[in-house]
């Protein structure tokens, strides 16, 4: 959760006249905008956006016009408020709420139209979208930097909590809980610590990812050898190609497709030297200051955390989760690792006698996972990722779960034409209520790979959340991805994963879609828990693995034949595939991230405290895979074990549909309405949302039976 502060909020708390001196310092940023702005289509409120019109430019100009006009505007909303000697709670949405939202509704369209310009264009270039992003967040933070519209909504959540409609009651919580955690209730010396430890932190973590990114881009490998890539996928040859032909080279390993790569090396010693660098990153040249750092990053948190009145950053950072507690994360995790251990230890033993009777006779160690793993699946189950990828061309598994997205919860997608898009292969879908054929959302789909597109997985942002103040607006959301385009008079064919990020991408894209809440700023997911965001998410990623569902995406690109039986009743396997050591690392590395925001102990220490209680290979003296855990030392800061959390909470929806049946089309409709009017409406928080939904809370059973490190439950009923 993104809390920023800047010393203006610290100013207007000692001097009540600096609302005059922030009116007057429109002056000095006016130049930056142009006087006559009718042809920027990011200042107009049109039903689609005119994204072919919009240049660099035009995007900065425009973000800053609605930042001043927002600003403007909010300040004069507070000065009518703050005129008033009494405000009744009808008068705080009909007055207050309500107003801001409709003047920060076009700021927040403007900028999310830049957002996603940003990840599938290359109309900006990081340095121009940073300044951009820097403005609105400068702007936006108004709303929880305020007194006044923090105690007004603190007051009358305590009050009328009972009585409250659950989206205004969760419009209230949501700027009391932003507005404590920015520093609302501290006296002004401690608030002025807070900025400056805020300060602190962003100064640390912008050297620390300029650093990183320095390296990221310096990191280059030739590869020559035609002979070592033949059994490598083409979407992994395409990604490595420095030519037009990704079949003849040259090519060039690069960080982002290091994993990949270590998938499909069959040369052992290159593996060690590819997960070696990726393991030392941060030590290199003038990179070895990173160390330092990763130091001041976290102290600048713990110091952020104990201002605010908390022990440690991690316990600052459940305030904004799901889980409730760092108690009770340590407890699930644990829970995990008691099941995942065990097998990690025989999956691992059982890859290292399938290597040896494979022509490798030496102990395997943790680099040789990935190529081993691919390897016994190929033989194994027939995972063959160039075969597979036959059976799944794009526009038939894309209808497939157009199906299924409509068979679950009742709504169609229907492309539309003549809508302005940023790229020729961006589709337009309305999105219909299949029983009344109203529209209720509007999806943009970027389904291919192109150079300025630097992502591997699939992106989803939302660009317009549903509201219903003043003029309604319906949701819209943009969905990214890097899939190989047709060519060569072959269709887009999927691998596999591809198939499960697409689905996880719409999963995420359906609690924008399906949200209920009438105020944007809690609609979607605008104001979802950390843990709980990637939820729908996973839980549309297990109908992918599904057989009934498998063979409605599926089909041959040639013939038409679904994915044969051998290879569709082996899916299961396949996902339960080496579940203990990745389970294993993926704990490790929650635990990992939590106890660096909850104590001090240097990270080599805690890494050589945890590494042996969740691997089975011993701990390279030279891996510093820490240093490079860009993700915990920016705004995922204790939050990693959310990766594993979201999967454990998806599980168990998704067990709320197989006890009715996945083959049982008229009971799964009943059960996803259910799920959509009691959790992907948005109404209420996720525990709550959840306890709507299942009749109890959460628990890690169906997770661990989805990866076959449990047994079998008996069968229970659903409520």
């Amino acid at each position: 959760m993104a809390l920023s502060l800047t010393c203006r909020r610290l100013l207007y708390r000692q001097h009540p006249t600096f609302l005059q001196c922030r009116q007057s310092g429109y002056i000095v940023m006016l130049p930056d905008v142009p006087l006559h702005s009718d042809d920027n289509s990011l200042l107009r409120s049109d039903a689609f956006q005119d994204f072919s019109s919009l240049t660099g430019r035009k995007c900065y100009d425009g973000v800053v016009r609605r930042s001043l006009d927002f600003q403007s505007s909010f300040w004069k909303i507070e000065k009518h408020i703050k005129d008033k000697k009494g405000i009744t709670d009808v008068e705080l949405f009909q007055e207050y709420l309500c107003p801001i939202e409709e003047v920060s509704r076009p700021l927040d369209n403007a900028y999310n139209t830049v957002k996603i310009l940003h990840q599938a264009t290359d109309l900006l270039s990081n340095e121009k979208y940073n300044k951009i992003a820097s403005r609105a967040a400068v702007a936006l933070e108004n709303k929880f930097t305020s007194p006044l519209l923090y105690h007004s909504c603190k007051n009358a959540l305590e009050s009328n909590e009972t009585n409250l409609p659950p989206d205004q009651k969760r419009l209230l919580a949501k700027y009391t809980l932003f507005g404590k955690l920015n520093g609302m209730e501290l006296p002004t010396t401690k608030y002025d610590s807070l900025v400056e430890a805020r300060k602190g932190t962003l100064r640390y973590q912008n050297t620390y990812n300029g650093k990183l990114a320095h390296e990221t881009r310096q990191y280059k490998l030739p590869i020559s050898d035609s002979h070592m890539l033949k059994n490598f996928p083409e979407r992994l040859l395409r990604a490595m190609s420095e030519g037009p032909d990704p079949s003849r080279g040259p090519w060039t390993l690069r960080y982002r497709t290091m994993t990949p790569f270590l998938e499909y090396c069959p040369d052992a010693l290159l593996r060690n030297k590819v997960w070696l660098s990726s393991a030392t990153f941060g030590l290199h040249e003038e990179m070895t200051a990173l160390n330092v750092d990763v130091t001041n990053i976290r102290y600048a948190r713990k110091q952020e955390a104990k201002i605010l009145g908390f022990n440690s950053y991690a316990e600052y950072a459940m305030e904004s989760k799901m889980a409730g507690s760092v108690d009770d994360v340590l407890g699930v995790l644990d829970h995990l690792l008691q099941k995942a251990r065990p097998a990690q230890a025989h999956e691992i033993e059982s890859l290292n006698k399938f290597a040896f009777e494979n022509g490798y006779h030496k102990p395997l160690e943790f680099c040789d996972v990935p190529y081993w793993q691919r390897a016994k699946l190929n033989k194994a189950y027939g995972f063959n990722e160039n075969e597979l990828s036959a059976y799944f061309p794009f526009e038939t598994v894309l209808s497939g779960l157009f199906t299924l997205l409509n068979d679950m919860f009742g709504i169609e997608m229907n492309e539309i034409r003549g809508v302005d898009v940023w790229a020729r292969d961006v589709r337009v879908y309305e999105v219909l209520d299949s029983k009344s054929k109203a529209p209720i959302a509007h999806l943009y789909l970027d389904p291919f790979m192109r150079s300025e597109k630097s992502y591997s997985n699939g992106v989803a942002l939302t660009l317009r959340n549903r509201s219903l103040v003043g003029k309604e607006q319906t949701p819209q959301i943009g969905i990214m991805f890097s899939f190989s385009p047709p060519a060569h008079g072959k269709p887009s064919l999927l691998s596999f994963n591809n198939v499960v990020d697409l689905f996880g991408r719409f999963g995420y894209a359906l609690q924008v879609i399906l949200s209920k809440a009438a105020y944007a700023e809690v609609a979607g997911s605008a104001f979802v828990e950390v843990d709980a965001a990637e939820i729908p998410s996973h839980f549309l990623e297990h109908w992918a693995y599904t057989p009934a569902v498998v063979k409605s995406i599926s089909g041959h690109y040639d013939n038409g034949d679904k994915l044969p039986d051998g290879i569709l009743n082996n899916l299961d396997r396949v996902k339960k595939h080496m579940a203990g050591f990745h389970l294993c690392n993926e704990i490790y590395k929650s635990r990992l991230d939590m106890e660096l925001f909850a104590t001090d102990i240097a990270w080599k220490t805690v890494m050589e405290k945890l590494w042996p209680m969740y691997s089975a290979f011993p701990l390279d003296p030279m891996d510093h895979s820490p240093l490079s855990f860009h993700e915990i030392f920016n705004e995922g800061s204790a939050s990693y074990y959310s990766h594993i959390w979201s999967r454990l909470i998806a599980a168990d929806i998704f067990t709320a549909f197989e006890e009715v049946g996945l083959e049982n089309k008229e009971s799964i409709r009943t059960v996803g309405d259910r799920f959509r009017d009691t959790y992907l409406n948005g109404l209420s928080g996720a525990a709550k949302n959840f306890r709507k939904f299942r009749g109890r809370d959460p628990a890690p059973d169906a997770f661990l039976l989805s990866l076959g490190l449990q047994k079998p439950l008996k069968p229970t009923q659903s409520k």
